[in-house]
């Protein structure tokens, strides 16, 4: 996954920085199981990721990320092969407008 701009840490500051535009893109290698994912790309269907970023050292730390709106920018069709079949879908975030934002991080503890 890509934020751009990149983001900026802030320190020993009164005030909360305001927030920028930010362009949210990347890319889900995933297993073809069927051809609905593909459709996604092929229909410019709308859709979602969400996905956990958990603390090796402790499970109950972790982040929560949600690209609540995205399209399918690029599926290749590609067979390599015997084997598993694979699938590679590029991605574009797009604005909530429930969220307000193209991507939502959450810091979850159990």
């Amino acid at each position: 996954m890509v934020l751009k701009p990149a983001m900026r840490w802030v320190l020993n500051i009164q005030s909360t920085p305001s927030a920028k535009k930010r362009n949210v893109t990347g890319s889900v290698n995933t297993y073809f199981e069927d051809n609905s994912y593909r459709k996604k790309f092929l229909n410019e269907t709308e859709s979602n990721i969400s996905f956990d970023l958990i603390d090796p050292a402790n499970a109950a730390k972790k982040y929560i990320v949600k690209i609540p709106r995205l399209k399918f920018t690029e599926a290749p069709r590609s067979v390599d092969g015997e084997g598993d079949i694979m699938l590679n879908l590029n991605y574009k975030g797009l604005l909530d407008t429930t969220v307000g934002a193209s991507i939502q991080i959450t810091r979850a503890t159990a």
